[in-house]
């Protein structure tokens, strides 16, 4: 689940899956400030990995000129960063294109989660900012998030074995 909404709406919605026992819950950062603050209120002294969603895998620059965001994606990606975690959340959700750039010049530790991983040779569906589990991993991903390529596949268990020898082989 990713939460983007208002403040109150925010806390309410993580308050309830501190209740539930959820172990990581993603937030918008784009939501602002004041919702991360109400998230991480609710959290309190939970085991809640609250995670901030940077920009969506399936944004380029391009998105952000339709917008008219006067900021590249990565300077965009840095500011959505830095914002989450000076709020208190707990990691990062955000390509590997930008997650190298994030752990060299964040001063904060941080669990950096990326998405859109795609092993060689399966469709990127709607994905533009893609890599493969290894580039994922040795670009400083703490967790992969592998959605389709799995869900998708004839033999889960044999994708999911591909997806492990790849970033063993790093």
């Amino acid at each position: 689940m990713k939460l983007h909404d208002i403040p109150n709406t925010v806390y309410n919605g993580v308050l309830s899956a501190v209740e539930n026992g959820v172990d990581y819950l993603t937030v918008h950062i784009l939501g602002g400030e004041q919702m991360l603050k109400k998230a991480v209120e609710a959290k309190k002294n939970s085991n809640l990995k609250l995670l901030g969603v940077t920009i969506l895998t399936s944004h380029t620059q391009e998105y952000l000129n339709f917008l008219k965001i006067p900021l590249n994606l990565e300077e965009l990606v840095l500011k959505l960063a830095k914002t989450g975690l000076d709020t208190g959340i707990d990691g990062l959700v955000c390509s590997t294109e930008e997650v190298q750039m994030l752990k060299t010049r964040l001063e904060k530790d941080f669990i950096a989660v990326v998405p859109g991983i795609r092993p060689e040779g399966t469709s990127n569906d709607d994905q533009k900012r893609v890599a493969t589990p290894s580039q994922a991993v040795s670009s400083g991903a703490d967790i992969i998030v592998v959605g389709r390529p799995i869900l998708k596949s004839d033999n889960k268990n044999k994708t999911i074995e591909k997806i492990l020898g790849d970033i063993e082989k790093r």
